[in-house]
């Protein structure tokens, strides 16, 4: 209900570090902003983009296939534009858009279109990490200290920093302490959890509770593609944008579409299985394959330009659905799931050439109701419609679609940018907790794979009651952890003082791996930022769980020798950031030892009023040791993870899990 002028809306600065970004493009028009004056920051341009740095000028070896990138502030891979055009791009209109069928809005923006921009480069193209990693940890720590220094509002980071090690510290990774120094500061930083799928053991990224951890859901909506196969068969196809139907033309293996060097019919590949690496270099695109429909799994993957080249009518390719995607406009280049890649192999091992053919359908836009998939916080991150690199030879090279959760990581610094306009004295904590306790859920997710749920901005604006945490309180909770007090003496904390333990720190969320019979208490407390007089009422809901068992679906009740309680359940406040103490009580009648148990709950703080009443929802996850430990051997307790030089953060080897 507040109103708030645009001069003051365009104050917010969200700190994009990644590859640096694309400053010409259009999405990035600045008219609509006024100039801005700032004795601190390096100002190029004063209104939409109000820095440009560059940390990794020679900080490369000498092997880096990319070494050339490290010599420019701007963008030459796309992925730091895209991410800086999903959090803050200006309002802009492509008249291309309505070809898309049920796209009834051509204009596209930002999650806030009114956020300046600041570029921080970290990393460059193609860049393979040997041994530097500790100079790359070095270039992204030095990159968050100046963007604290520069008193920014957001600092948002999508990195690969996946690769782990058993020591017991938090403060050892650069996003973490950077997170912390910032948080000092009231500044809020967000960073991405991985691309590995929903387990809740393949966490990347931010496992520290002062920074924002963000998955994606596909709330919105997705591009389409229908490919139907000569039979008849229908199958869905996504990663595309086609804005015209292909008629029915020739379907061939991508195996049938290549020939040796020297040859005129290929005759020398007689299997994919028998094409050594060696033999897969000197293959060429078949002249003969124009106008056809290439099918392929992981080796037409190289080879996509090429084939487009030779103007084929279209290229199916199997895609794993937690790929890390992006996809450039008006291709025919269409993925399909694994299962619909089988269907496809099947058709063509059984049908003669004749009969061997399909069509491919105009894209179109489905709405989805949305499925979650990792805390802290979900935000829309699949098929985002977002800018690419500069191509002045083709305007629709200016954009591209991507997934993956650097996507609806920059949804949430945008969204966060917006918070703070209207809450300048808000720290991560009161953020966190805004958007943490008034997300959109969804009943068809795990709870282990959800977070809180997919965030909610008009909600998050009011959230009537926080979780509140001080800096101190953060360096109480740190003292607890023998691992951080190196760091912390590092950065002239006090490593002295009373400890908080985990279970006591004012978290938004409540979670425990239960062992035996026995009673856990925790403490919380909540501060009014609502209405001065108001009277909020607690409630403890529970959850059952679906899951598969030898394929059929099974419905499991909440677990009833679990009881959890309220200690007050009633408020009643009379002021503005009057604070209020209360325990969440977990009792078990059992000991749970050789027990698989998963139980979620849900506690909600409700206004007591007859319409429109706020509520603060926070989620209750239980867990038994047993479970813990049958996680996958490989997998750690968080501790420490070293910086790739990728874009994303999709873990290899060894993963995170956040309780």
């Amino acid at each position: 209900k507040e109103k708030i002028s645009v001069e003051e809306k365009s104050k917010s600065i969200i700190v994009i570090i990644d590859s640096g970004i694309n400053v010409n493009h259009e999405c990035f028009e600045d008219k609509h902003i006024p100039i801005l004056e700032s004795n601190h920051l390096n100002i190029p341009f004063k209104r939409k983009i109000v820095a440009i740095e560059n940390y990794t000028k020679g900080k490369v070896l000498t092997k880096a296939t990319g070494f050339v990138d490290f010599n420019f502030s701007e963008n030459l891979n796309g992925h730091g534009t895209a991410c800086a055009s999903i959090a803050a791009g200006a309002l802009t209109e492509l008249k291309w858009l309505k070809d898309i069928s049920r796209i009834s809005d051509s204009k596209i923006q930002g999650a806030n279109p009114f956020a300046r921009i600041a570029s921080y480069k970290v990393f460059g193209d193609g860049v393979t990490v040997d041994k530097s990693v500790e100079v790359l940890k070095n270039s992204l720590l030095d990159a968050m200290k100046k963007a604290t220094l520069d008193k920014v509002d957001v600092i948002m980071v999508s990195l690969n920093n996946d690769d782990l090690s058993n020591i017991s510290s938090y403060l050892c990774d650069p996003v973490n302490m950077g997170g912390y120094l910032a948080m000092k500061e009231n500044v809020v930083v967000c960073t991405s959890s991985g691309n590995h799928g929903d387990n809740y053991y393949t966490l990347s990224g931010g496992l520290t509770p002062w920074v924002i951890e963000v998955e994606l859901c596909n709330f919105g909506g997705r591009f389409i593609t229908q490919v139907e196969l000569g039979g008849g068969t229908q199958i869905k196809g996504f990663d595309s944008f086609m804005d015209k139907d292909v008629d029915y033309c020739e379907l061939i293996h991508w195996s049938d579409a290549i020939k040796a060097v020297g040859t005129s019919k290929g005759k020398e590949v007689e299997s994919k299985a028998e094409t050594s690496q060696l033999q897969k270099k000197k293959m060429e695109i078949r002249e003969d394959v124009k106008g056809k429909i290439i099918y392929g799994d992981g080796e037409i993957k190289g080879r996509i330009k090429e084939l487009l080249n030779v103007n084929v009518a279209g290229i199916l390719c199997s895609s794993q659905i937690y790929d890390s995607r992006s996809y450039e406009l008006h291709r025919p280049v269409i993925y399909v799931t694994k299962k619909d890649a089988i269907k496809i192999q099947k058709y063509i091992d059984n049908s003669n050439r004749r009969e061997k053919k399909a069509k491919i359908y105009q894209t179109v836009y489905e709405e989805q109701k949305g499925d979650l998939c990792k805390p802290d916080i979900c935000a829309p991150g699949e098929d985002i419609l977002c800018a690419n690199k500069y191509d002045a030879q083709n305007m629709y090279a200016h954009y591209q679609v991507m997934s993956d959760t650097s996507m609806a990581n920059a949804v949430v610094a945008g969204i966060l940018s917006y918070i703070k306009t209207f809450h300048k004295d808000w720290g991560i904590a009161r953020i966190k907790s805004a958007i943490m306790t008034s997300v959109i859920k969804s009943s068809n997710a795990a709870v282990l794979a959800m977070g809180s749920g997919c965030i909610n901005p008009l909600k998050a604006m009011n959230p009537g009651l926080v979780y509140d945490i001080s800096p101190e309180e953060y360096r109480r909770y740190l003292l607890s952890r023998e691992g951080e007090l190196e760091y912390l003496a590092l950065m002239e904390e006090n490593i002295e003082g009373e400890k908080i333990l985990g279970m006591d720190l004012n978290l938004p969320n409540f979670n425990l791996v239960l062992d035996k019979a026995s009673e856990y208490i925790f403490n919380r407390t909540l501060t009014n930022v609502g209405c001065p007089k108001c009277t909020y009422k607690a409630e403890i809901r529970l959850h059952g769980r679906t899951f598969r068992r030898f394929g059929e679906e099974v419905q499991e009740a909440f677990p009833g020798y679990i009881n959890i309680s309220v200690e007050p359940d009633v408020f009643n406040f009379s002021n503005i950031e009057e604070r209020k103490c209360f325990k969440v009580i977990v009792r078990s009648s059992m000991a749970l030892r050789d027990q698989l148990v998963l139980a979620h709950a849900t506690l909600i703080w409700r206004e007591q009023k007859e319409d429109n009443g706020i509520t603060v929802s926070s989620p209750v996850v239980i867990l038994s040791t047993n479970l813990w430990k049958k996680r996958p051997s490989n997998i750690r307790v968080p501790r420490k993870r070293k910086v790739k030089q990728e874009i994303g953060a999709t873990p290899k080897k060894e993963k995170q899990i956040k309780l």
